[in-house]
């Protein structure tokens, strides 16, 4: 299974790439007979810009496509394991590869998909071979793609268009930006869970079509040098994306993919970090191809600047938390179960969801800005389960409980906690936790959820798409209730907790040392040796 599953409803724990990795951070290459020494020696012992300049010459020879035998490649190169066309500009979409929706008219997202130029054609005049180069052009909804038009990626301020749920999201750059140099006016942010993709492939261009750079006078984010080529600011931004969104099992699916069509390679797939060697921290490093050596994975315990101080790693993390290094979880594999009763403890993993006709929203616990309108992902429940992978669990929200009981801390999968203190509609985040942002918790007779925060308002979902937008916040009253789904691990019988023994089989005793075939009924039972509540 790809980690980057197909999303219907951005953001990848970091750990999770990392094991993803490996020890020594290498991709596998999984091209038959691909000799990953051989094919990059001409770059061993590289660094910075003479590292670019060999990484160039090994990769810009490659058979050129045509514009019409994308449509063939994507086949092989963009297709889900549901089967759909995989789109990283929307999460609402459902393209059956080569089918109607190929090509065609859209007015409105979810009706077409289109060969997008991840890196604007126009950028390059639309000139071959960057035109087809498999690596850029890749599916996506066509009206989304419309509306990106040629900005260029960028972190969004000030939001002018969203894609469905605000997946992804065009507008003003954020201050930050500006301050770094940004001087356009509109940029387009993809989600967070595809922003390595996409830094990788800008890493890619620029170092493949090296020798082109110095005609590229339209690419907004270049400098038209051979190195660095990219203004400052861009530069910076795509390390950070690199970083914060690392290499993922379905990019190096479609990296193998597409050399097996267009016979070269993007080496910051198969080595990554590599960017680090040509403009990061360790551009004085040399590369080795035989030794790698991944710079996230040494420098994960010290910051921007290498080292293994003891001072650095993931801290202790706990309820305080550390503003600059939110607490993160390693969330178990399995499914989230629709919770209909109030357990007899309510600490895990949950999903924030309201249920409509085909599908639910769930509330997204990945966003930074998470009070924003449209702060909504698109899941589809199987019955009462729904499938749990790395993007659903992204959206994941974890409760706890609290030193005061009776109440229970909710933090989303970022890190940042949830509440609300004051009696005004809306949803406060921290990255700290205290009282404040403490909820009491409830199933209604109606199988509802009831969330209610420490200044008595509920949170509920706004299905109008006037006045503020769908979305999901505390409410003093009115609007849609919600329901709970628990996540249910995979070697659990049950949301509550029980897990089976090796080989399936139970041990169940009640409080009274009974042994029963089965628990018949909500309580304390000893199975397997271990006290659970049911």
């Amino acid at each position: 299974m790809m980690e980057k599953t197909r999303f219907r409803t951005g953001f990848i724990v970091l750990a999770v790439h990392f094991l993803l990795l490996g020890c020594t951070g290498v991709s596998d290459a999984r091209a038959a007979g691909f000799d990953k020494v051989n094919y990059y020696s001409k770059a061993d012992g590289l660094k910075g810009a003479a590292l670019k300049t060999a990484l160039s010459s090994i990769i810009a020879s490659h058979t050129t496509l045509s514009y019409n035998a994308l449509w063939d490649a994507y086949l092989k190169t963009d297709v889900t394991d549901d089967g759909y066309i995989w789109d990283m500009y929307s999460n609402a979409t459902k393209y059956v590869p080569n089918g109607p929706a190929k090509g065609h008219q859209y007015s409105g997202e979810g009706d077409s998909y289109n060969r997008e130029h991840s890196f604007p054609a126009s950028w390059f005049n639309d000139a071959s071979p960057m035109r087809t180069d498999l690596h850029h052009v890749i599916p996506t909804d066509g009206y989304v793609n419309n509306r990106r038009s040629n900005y260029s990626y960028g972190e969004v301020g000030v939001v002018s268009y969203q894609s469905f749920g605000g997946f992804s999201r065009l507008g003003a750059p954020t201050s930050d930006l500006k301050a770094q140099g940004c001087n356009e006016k509109t940029v387009f942010e993809p989600n967070d869970i595809y922003k390595g993709d996409l830094a990788r492939i800008y890493f890619y261009m620029v170092t493949c079509y090296e020798s082109r750079l110095s005609s590229w006078s339209n690419a907004k984010m270049l400098d038209q040098s051979a190195y660095p080529a990219f203004k400052k600011w861009a530069c910076q931004m795509l390390l950070k994306w690199a970083k914060d969104d690392a290499l993922s099992e379905k990019e190096t699916a479609r990296s193998e993919a597409v050399y097996d069509i267009q016979h070269n390679r993007n080496p910051y797939v198969d080595f990554p970090g590599l960017e680090q060697y040509v403009w990061g921290t360790w551009a004085d490093s040399t590369f080795s191809v035989a030794h790698y050596r991944n710079p996230y994975l040494e420098d994960s315990g010290s910051g921007e600047g290498g080292g293994s101080g003891e001072e650095g790693g993931e801290g202790e993390g706990g309820e305080g938390g550390n503003p600059d290094n939110p607490p993160t979880e390693t969330i178990p594999a399995g499914d989230y179960v629709l919770l209909k009763s109030a357990p007899d403890s309510w600490d895990g993993v949950y999903l924030i969801t309201y249920a409509t006709s085909g599908h639910e929203y769930a509330l997204d616990g990945s966003l930074e800005s998470i009070d924003a309108s449209g702060n909504i992902s698109i899941v589809y429940p199987d019955g009462d389960v729904i499938k749990g992978d790395a993007n659903t669990d992204a959206r994941s929200f974890t409760i706890a409980s609290t030193p005061e009981a009776g109440w229970y801390s909710i933090r989303q999968a970022n890190g940042r906690y949830i509440g609300k203190t004051t009696k005004k509609n809306g949803i406060e985040s921290s990255v700290s936790f205290d009282k404040a942002l403490a909820n009491a918790l409830s199933i209604d007779d109606g199988g509802n959820a009831v969330i209610e925060s420490t200044c008595g308002y509920v949170l509920r979902f706004n299905s109008s798409t006037g006045n503020g937008g769908t979305r999901f916040r505390y409410y003093g009253s009115g609007q849609q209730p919600i329901r709970l789904y628990r996540k249910k691990a995979s070697n659990e019988d049950s949301v509550t907790g029980i897990k089976s023994a090796e080989g399936g089989k139970q041990e169940i005793f009640d409080m009274q040392g009974r042994r029963m075939d089965k628990v018949a009924s909500h309580g304390i039972y000893i199975v397997n040796g271990r006290k659970v509540g049911y």
